[in-house]
């Protein structure tokens, strides 16, 4: 947030994500996230129908809601967009990794909370798309900690020969975390003026674990 300057006046929109993160704490600890999340879900779906997606026909919304935020995908799919209920849910559950016992984990776990949840007329239990939901996302975390632990060691490693006041491994870590930033956006996040974040970037480029697209955003690649 600090790279991208965000404001206070971005924080109205997480009104809905703070209050059910409070929702969520009321269960916390628990040694049945299933369970828990079950709940949440039914108690999301009873209480407001600004919960329940839109119904669709023929890959267009027949029914939607003005003040949802949602966007409809070419699979005719509701994603929710930034401001609407499903997306404050599903952020708050993400950033609650005590719910799986991940408490010391410095991650998110996003996709628990997904539209099949919110279907008027669900296709399977809650409790089932759950548990797809919950199996199809922690593979993925898996596979993204594998991968990340070996990135990391690649370009430390490609990277050890620079000075000790380089910020390009601090650089490539930020950018291959976060994804496409601009060198004033590198700048504020690591503390340092645009020339040093600049010439992070640089060094980056010529060195293949960062390329610029538009001679202005920087995109960190996996050696």
């Amino acid at each position: 947030m600090r790279a991208k300057n965000y404001r206070e006046r971005f924080s109205l929109e997480f009104v809905n994500v703070d209050y059910l993160c409070e929702k969520l704490d009321e269960y916390l600890p628990t040694s049945d996230p299933l369970s828990v999340l079950d709940e949440f879900v039914h108690s999301l779906r009873e209480g407001s129908s600004a919960y329940l997606e839109a119904e669709f026909s023929a890959g267009r919304a027949v029914h939607d809601r003005p003040n949802e935020k949602n966007v409809l995908v070419k699979t005719g799919e509701l994603r929710p967009g930034p401001g609407s209920s499903m997306w404050a849910a599903g952020l708050a559950v993400a950033s609650r990794p005590e719910l799986f016992r991940l408490a010391k984990a410095p991650l998110l776990v996003p996709g628990i909370i997904s539209p099949r949840l919110f279907k008027r007329l669900p296709d399977m239990s809650i409790s089932d798309a759950l548990q797809m939901n919950m199996a199809n996302v922690f593979e993925e975390i898996w596979q993204d900690v594998i991968d990340l632990h070996k990135a990391f060691n690649d370009a430390e490693r490609l990277l050890e020969d620079l000075y000790a006041s380089s910020r390009a491994f601090d650089a490539w870590k930020f950018a291959y975390g976060i994804g496409p930033v601009n060198r004033l956006e590198l700048a504020r996040a690591l503390d340092v003026t645009p020339k040093t974040a600049y010439r992070a970037a640089q060094v980056l480029v010529e060195r293949d674990l960062a390329e610029l697209r538009d001679n202005r955003y920087l995109i960190a690649k996996a050696p």
